[in-house]
């Protein structure tokens, strides 16, 4: 279970040295404070579905997919800029 300051942490919060906290200030942090507090609530453990290789292999694959179409796609633009002159 994640606890309510494991989460809050990374999400910044009032200081001393802030200035006195104003009607906007204080609903994002009632709203803020309500989202952990139901994600906290709502918790559960993280079920793995597939081995860890397979995970990793797609997500190579995928990453080496998403390259080449940039690449492929960066060059298609240099080769129509210098015939079209855009």
């Amino acid at each position: 279970m994640v606890s309510v300051g494991v989460v809050g942490a990374g999400l910044g919060g009032l200081s001393a040295a802030s200035p006195a906290p104003n009607d906007q200030t204080r609903h994002l942090h009632q709203r803020r404070t309500s989202f952990i507090g139901g994600w906290n609530e709502r918790c559960h453990p993280f079920t793995q579905t597939e081995p860890v290789e397979e995970i990793i292999s797609d997500a190579n694959e995928r990453a080496i997919r998403e390259a080449l179409l940039i690449t492929l796609d960066c060059t298609v633009s240099g080769i129509r800029s210098i015939f079209i002159g855009a």
